[in-house]
């Protein structure tokens, strides 16, 4: 019953998707707006996806657009979507930078910023933006440096300076983004839900045997560098109020999920200081794996997600609370060179969180495991839905002739215990109520069956205690009878 609950849900899945691309193929409510300054287009899921392939001096994007462009979903994998450009040019973005309006998304303002009637510095002030203020970006310049921008109450409208500045004398300082995409509802919560938007300053409610259990998913139960590291993740967001699903999702990425050569041989998680030419040599280096976990943990606190506080005698303190922001930042302190980086790690984060929303039955690697409510392997005999499963040490899932504390046992395809009559391999045996296999004797139905030590039913002429029986080809005993002209008294013994 459980595989066909399974199988019934992805195939609930499967058609939702189907109607989905034929939703998406038609042009049913799939115009979208980008929401980025300058959104590269690459002419393939694969160039969108592979780093390698951006690092290349040779290498030039299909094409790019611009902020409030119009676009059509053609089909979504992933982090991006296909879409079909104003010229008919068919291409794939980042999913997260297209929304239906422009004010579907809003912006943080993380410094005060004067306001103007034109994107030009020496053009008079008509009112400021606060520190931190909510707004709606209406428009940009090319260049990215110049946002008109709008309070969500309505009340203050014009052009402000995007770019880090301390002074509007020195506007040809590049000191990153000051205006950024940002979910203000999620800031100082607890979430279990990242996007690239999502201030990574958050607590996720989460378990040391929730991200060990994620792990060894991911890595159909390796053993690698990351496995059974749950608890430093949780030790890390305790001390830094970072989120621990991104640490753990960030881990991931940079490690290929604990089995890179960095973190091998420097316990270094986060891939920090690991630069394109000499990422090895290069990379910070860490005594412990707890301690590459936690101390870099700390460092990406410091020096990213909340640079404000930490670093305000920097040329550039401003604080990159989102994967966005981290990644995209005017070019400046910029986190990887992997233009797919934070949609990377945010699509491992909502892969998480899929995987932890329900305790139970779960498969990877063709096996099937159980898991408590505490997120700990079920094993040994379990009951469930009236029927009875067994799951090694390991946590899988048996199936078929297991030998369970000195008895026979045999579990159907779907990992139920069978009870009754079996027939596999041109044998019939029988299984007793409690599942272990009968010998002997055995009274049925109103009839004697006699089936062999290695639980066989027999059939034909067999001896048994100095005395002869004949079981009919059903199997059942004949008794009171003659066969083959020997006579067969009430207990089917010969006379």
């Amino acid at each position: 019953m459980k595989k066909v609950v399974f199988r019934s849900f992805l195939v609930v899945l499967v058609l939702l998707g189907i109607f989905h691309s034929k939703a998406m193929a038609a042009g049913a409510q799939s115009e979208m707006r980008v929401i980025s300054n300058k959104l590269p287009v690459y002419q393939s899921f694969a160039d969108l996806s592979e780093n390698k392939i951006h690092l290349d001096p040779n290498y030039k994007r299909y094409a790019e657009l611009s902020f409030n462009d119009k676009v059509t979903i053609l089909n979504e994998k992933n982090y991006a979507a296909q879409i079909s450009m104003g010229d008919g040019r068919i291409g794939w973005v980042h999913r997260a930078y297209l929304k239906s309006d422009i004010k579907d998304q809003l912006w943080l303002v993380k410094k005060e910023r004067n306001m103007r009637n034109e994107p030009n510095l020496s053009k008079p002030v008509i009112d400021t933006i606060s520190s931190n203020k909510k707004v709606f970006v209406l428009e940009m310049t090319p260049d990215s440096k110049f946002y008109r921008v709008q309070t969500t109450d309505g009340l203050q409208e014009g052009w402000i300076y995007n770019w880090y500045l301390e002074n509007e004398q020195y506007p040809s300082i590049n000191g990153g983004s000051n205006v950024i995409p940002y979910e203000f509802g999620k800031e100082g919560t607890v979430t279990n839900s990242i996007s690239i938007f999502t201030p990574l300053n958050t607590k996720a409610k989460v378990t040391a045997n929730q991200l060990n259990q994620f792990v060894n998913y991911k890595t159909n139960w390796g053993n690698t560098f990351m496995t059974g590291m749950g608890s430093a993740y949780v030790e890390a967001q305790n001390k830094t109020n970072v989120n621990a699903i991104y640490l753990l999702a960030h881990s991931g990425l940079e490690t290929s999920w604990g089995d890179s050569t960095i973190v091998k041989s420097k316990k270094n998680y986060y891939g920090i200081n690991a630069n394109d030419i000499e990422p090895l040599d290069d990379a910070y280096d860490y005594a412990s794996k707890s301690e590459g976990i936690v101390n870099g943990a700390i460092f990406i606190n410091q020096t990213y997600i909340n640079r404000d506080k930490f670093m305000a005698d920097s040329l550039y303190p401003y604080q990159q609370p989102t994967l966005d922001n981290m990644r995209f930042n005017s070019n400046l302190h910029q986190y990887s060179t992997d233009e797919a980086w934070a949609s990377k790690i945010a699509q491992i984060a909502n892969e998480f969180s899929i995987f932890t929303a329900n305790t139970g039955w779960k498969t990877w690697g063709g096996k099937w495991y159980y898991f408590n409510n505490d997120w700990t392997l079920k094993t040994g005999w379990t009951l469930y839905k009236n029927k009875w499963y067994y799951l090694n040490k390991s946590g899988v899932m048996l199936t078929g002739w297991q030998w369970i504390n000195g008895k026979w046992y045999f579990l159907n395809p779907a990992g139920d215990m069978k009870t009754g009559w079996l027939y596999t391999g041109g044998k019939w045996y029988y299984l007793n109520p409690n599942g272990d296999m009968k010998t002997g004797w055995l009274y049925t139905g109103g009839k004697w069956y006699y089936l062999n030590n290695s639980g066989a039913m027999q059939t034909g002429w067999i001896k048994l205690g100095g005395k002869w029986y004949y079981l009919y080809k059903d199997g059942h005993m004949a008794a009171n009878t003659t066969v083959s002209g020997y006579r067969l008294g009430k207990d089917g013994a010969m006379l």
